[in-house]
């Protein structure tokens, strides 16, 4: 057995099995060069010689020799188109290699990019945020001094008011004081005339006496 495909695959019963097993060894592409040589070796090899064999023999290396050759210049011109295959198959790979080597550093360009844009929206977001800290801070400085300004105010207020109720006070005060001191002069006056009028009639009642 030579573990070779065979390209018949129908075997015809009526023929005898040594023909049949011949014919199918003789068709076989690859070993059938090789065997008829090995036979043609074979029948000339020793002393007796059997013509019909060497003929038979002759016959078959002949065909074979020229099934061969068609055949090597066959696979000659397959390995000649192959080979031009080849060289298209390596152009398109070195196309598609370098379609996808641009494609990758495209991509890497991309996404740098994309990275760079990030990190510049994320420093702008952070300055924004920055910028919106400091606003609201002075914001809420400006806030705070003027609701400090509003109280300073608003204290000055009320203690001008305070002021003004204790300036109001002590003037009245100062007027009750001012009233009292007129009604105690007012009194002393009345009782230094009441004092003078009785002294007076008592001189003159002493007079009289």
């Amino acid at each position: 057995c030579t573990n070779v495909p065979l390209d018949h695959k129908v075997v015809l019963k009526l023929t005898p099995l040594k023909s049949i097993v011949e014919h199918l060894l003789i068709a076989t592409p690859k070993p059938r060069l090789e065997r008829a040589a090995t036979d043609a070796a074979a029948a000339i090899s020793g002393e007796s010689h059997d013509v019909g064999r060497i003929l038979k023999n002759f016959r078959n290396l002949t065909t074979s020799l020229a099934e061969g050759i068609s055949e090597l210049e066959r696979w000659r011109r397959f390995v000649s188109q192959a080979e031009l295959v080849l060289q298209d198959v390596r152009r398109c790979l070195d196309a598609a290699s370098t379609l996808s080597v641009q494609s990758v550093c495209r991509t890497f360009l991309a996404q740098s990019s994309l990275i760079t844009q990030q990190d510049q929206q994320k420093q702008e977001l952070a300055g924004s945020a920055l910028q919106l800290q400091a606003r609201s801070r002075t914001f809420l400085a400006q806030q705070y001094l003027d609701i400090a300004s509003r109280r300073r105010r608003q204290a000055e207020l009320a203690a001008s008011e305070r002021c003004k109720v204790v300036a109001r006070t002590f003037a009245a005060k100062l007027w009750l004081l001012h009233v009292r001191n007129l009604r105690r002069r007012c009194q002393l006056s009345k009782q230094l005339v009441v004092a003078c009028r009785g002294s007076h009639r008592n001189g003159i009642l002493e007079l009289i006496r």
